[in-house]
């Protein structure tokens, strides 16, 4: 039986995966908590430490900020054999760059600039024997921004992933979580079943 982990993003929890985990075929199921408002070295180092113990392979899932951990905790973790982001900044948020001068910001968003290590870090990651999915949510544009969003990231922001496949599921950023198209390319990605 195949373990999915699954990473919620910011101001989220693992309860915003009730639908996805419920809708994918049986798997060993992985909910990680973690503190989304804490610099991002510290919320890696939480989701590491609420990974299996085991020796089986796991499969990792990010929605959003969770889709950014994945991706760099696929790097260092050597059981990751599968990565989906959903909906992630993985070349960052310029919106970012303002609201981590404002008081009382969460601490991560200096940590998901388009500049910060972490982001020129997956701008650059390619590995050659992850298989990855990005799924990029296209729907519920704000005009806050003219660059096409989600109503949270921005479309050239999800497709920033230099490997894996990448699909479209017309939703907003928060929508695609319960989405049939999104449970139909996870099908198909991770269990080989045709959508």
């Amino acid at each position: 039986m195949k373990t999915i982990v699954w990473v919620h993003g910011l101001n989220s929890s693992h309860r915003s995966f009730s639908y996805l985990v419920n809708q994918v075929p049986d798997h060993n199921t992985v909910l990680i908590n973690y503190d989304s408002h804490q610099p991002l070295k510290q919320s890696i180092g939480q989701v590491i430490k609420q990974l299996p113990t085991t020796d089986d392979e796991i499969i990792i899932i990010g929605h959003s900020l969770g889709g950014v951990i994945a991706t760099l905790i696929t790097d260092i973790h050597p059981r990751v054999s599968n990565l989906v982001t959903i909906s992630s900044p993985l070349a960052g948020s310029k919106a970012a760059n303002i609201v981590r001068w404002l008081p009382g910001h969460p601490s991560v968003m200096s940590d998901i600039t388009p500049s910060s290590e972490f982001i020129q870090f997956i701008r650059d990651y390619k590995p050659t024997d992850i298989p990855a999915l990005s799924i990029i949510s296209t729907g519920g544009h704000l005009k806050t921004t003219p660059e096409p969003n989600d109503s949270v990231v921005t479309l050239s922001s999800q497709r920033a992933l230099r490997f894996g496949k990448k699909a479209e599921v017309k939703a907003s950023h928060f929508e695609v979580l319960m989405h049939e198209k999104t449970v139909d390319l996870i099908r198909n990605h991770v269990f080989g079943e045709q959508e």
